[in-house]
């Protein structure tokens, strides 16, 4: 089963998690920037090598790479205020101004149509032209399943919860008249069937959607008992589950994100206590910066739990704030900073791209001057292997960087997929991510 990048068609098949993960925020980095998105035609072989190597040494384009190269000299240039330093706006696209065409047509793999007598539905399916089906569902707001819509949408309602709606005619132009509100726990007829949106413990907004009480699709999702107790409150037996297999192996174990939080908490707070500065120099106060890395949304549980540790304010650059206050989340409005200047605040919530080695360092040269350390976290479930040990984060030394990859995931563990599904009678599992490790599934379906 091939997996094509939603917004430019690339064969992405061979690429794990995070890599197109990657691929595709530059994809949407390009339409926001008004690029055309060019394909060409190769193998998945030579794919999988090209985007490796743009990880690792250059971005989309060239005329991106200048691009940066501009903001680094003027930022090298003039000592500007933090906001200035990290935020650097791109120009939003108008999708209004595209002309009104469908999206290209291409072939929709079979898990994406859900049939019911009399209706038919499609789930995260905006890329493959107009469909004939009677409403459309999109689980949440990543790249990889909202792809395909624009502002020139007109194919049919789109059922979501509000804050993705909230999301999607801010981010993406849709007409509003087009995005139907679907709250977590309210039941919802659509075309005569009963839908219920449940939190997905993925992203703000997130949802698994239950059908008529016996098909369930989880989109993307992190499997808790708490998800599995939510569902079995409305059936005990599924005759269908479209299965978010992200990491269907038995290699992908890794901690809950509690334990992983209050890990990364409890390192901030100990950092932030025992750092002291040379015998030799004038004492000074420590002031720990943390940086926590995130998606378009997505991560924001780390930095909440390491701001309310830290009794700080949250600063997140202005494009990422005006996001972020559309999700209306009290938790997250209590210490997100409204305005005023982000060295005030001790968690900065940035982009993953952010977090290397080479940008931390050019950020530090401005930062130093208000901080005496920094941390960085990155949160991903993809480069974890073995046990995590909390003992061997990084502890930066006074006026230095200390990266820290955790595995904080938003997708289920293998262990997580496992205890789900054999928590609740499944007639048919569905795999809707590629796996080398699909006959497992046979085994968790009852027979």
């Amino acid at each position: 089963m091939n997996v094509l990048c939603p917004l430019c068609d690339e064969n992405i098949t061979l690429l794990d998690v995070a890599q197109r993960e990657a691929h595709a925020d530059r994809c949407l980095e390009a339409m926001e920037g008004g690029h055309k998105l060019v394909v060409k035609e190769e193998t998945a072989i030579s794919t999988e090598l090209k985007v490796e190597t743009a990880l690792i040494e250059k971005p989309l384009s060239d005329e991106r790479d200048e691009r940066l190269e501009r903001i680094a000299r003027k930022d090298k240039e003039l000592e500007l205020t933090y906001e200035a330093h990290l935020t650097k706006p791109k120009k939003r696209r108008n999708f209004k101004e595209r002309k009104s065409e469908p999206p290209l047509k291409r072939s929709i793999p079979f898990f994406k149509i859900l049939t019911f007598p009399g209706s038919k539905f499609a789930v995260d399916a905006f890329c493959y032209g107009p469909l004939e089906v009677d409403a459309y569902f999109l689980t949440h707001f990543h790249s990889d399943h909202y792809g395909g819509l624009s502002g020139s949408w007109k194919w049919g309602p789109i059922y979501c919860t509000p804050a993705t709606a909230r999301l999607v005619h801010y981010k993406l132009n849709v007409d509003p008249k087009y995005l139907c509100e679907v709250e977590i726990g309210q039941p919802c007829i659509v075309n005569g069937v009963r839908v219920f949106f449940l939190d997905a413990n993925h992203c703000p907004g997130s949802s698994i959607i239950l059908f008529n009480n016996k098909v369930l699709h989880t989109g993307d999702f992190r499997a808790s008992p708490e998800i599995l107790e939510t569902v079995r409150g409305y059936t005990t037996k599924l005759d269908k589950c479209y299965l978010d297999t992200t990491y269907l192996d038995p290699k992908r174990v890794f901690p809950t994100q509690s334990y992983v939080i209050s890990r990364c908490v409890e390192h901030c707070l100990s950092v932030q206590s025992t750092n002291q500065r040379s015998f030799f120099l004038k004492p000074r106060e420590n002031r720990l910066l943390v940086m926590v890395g995130s998606y378009t949304i997505g991560k924001e549980r780390l930095a909440i739990a390491i701001a309310k540790a830290l009794d700080s304010k949250i600063w997140t650059p202005e494009p990422k704030l005006q996001i972020l206050n559309l999700l209306k989340d009290n938790d997250l409005d209590e210490l997100l900073l409204k305005s005023g200047n982000g060295v005030t605040c001790q968690v900065h919530l940035v982009s993953m791209s952010e977090l290397n080695k080479e940008k931390l360092a050019e950020r530090w040269k401005f930062l130093k001057k208000h901080y005496t350390h920094l941390l960085a976290f990155v949160p991903t479930g993809w480069t974890f292997r073995g046990t995590f040990d909390p003992a061997s984060l990084p502890c930066p030394t006074s006026g230095t960087i200390g990266i820290c990859k955790v595995p904080y995931s938003e997708h289920s563990s293998y262990e997580e997929l496992q205890n789900f599904c054999n928590g609740i009678q499944i007639g048919k599992i569905i795999a809707t991510v590629g796996s080398a490790h699909l006959n497992i599934l046979q085994q968790w379906e009852t027979r």
